[in-house]
């Protein structure tokens, strides 16, 4: 084989490479979109049953009397925006800094945590959550369960 042949196969070998390695980081990029979405997506529904005073699923599962509805509703969606930033640490804890990854799961574990534990019906909610792993996956789930310990 002469040089220009092998220069062929390895900038061929490379472009293959550089290839990959973009469509890695653009599937990457778009499911943290898409998950950023869904948050958003999950947010507004509960602002709707908030601003509306519906009972939503969460209440009706856990059986909250229609008279503390409206408690457990805010309660619930602040405990949701918790989460969601959880999660949108967990998606980026690879490219997150190891000392801003290490304070936010510090906050999550001595500030949230406990804030959980404070109220009934804030611990419920993450029971629910932490037991299902359906909405959040279970993968996020474990990591919480871990940082929070």
């Amino acid at each position: 084989m002469d040089i220009a042949t092998i220069v062929g196969y390895s900038l061929s070998f490379l472009a293959i490479g550089i290839s990959y390695w973009s469509f890695r980081i653009s599937k990457r990029t778009t499911r943290i979109s898409i998950d950023q979405q869904l948050a958003q997506y999950s947010l507004q529904l509960n602002s709707v049953l908030l601003d509306n005073g519906i009972k939503g699923p969460y209440a009706h599962h856990l059986q909250i009397p229609d008279e503390k509805v409206e408690y457990f509703t805010k309660l619930a969606v602040g405990l949701f925006y918790h989460l969601n930033f959880l999660r949108y640490i967990y998606d980026n804890r690879d490219v997150l800094d190891e000392n801003v990854l290490f304070a936010y799961k510090s906050w999550a574990k001595k500030i949230v945590k406990p804030w959980v534990e404070s109220d009934e019906y804030l611990q419920k909610t993450w029971d629910v959550v932490v037991a299902r792993k359906d909405i959040y996956g279970a993968e996020f789930i474990g990591w919480l369960e871990t940082v929070v310990r």
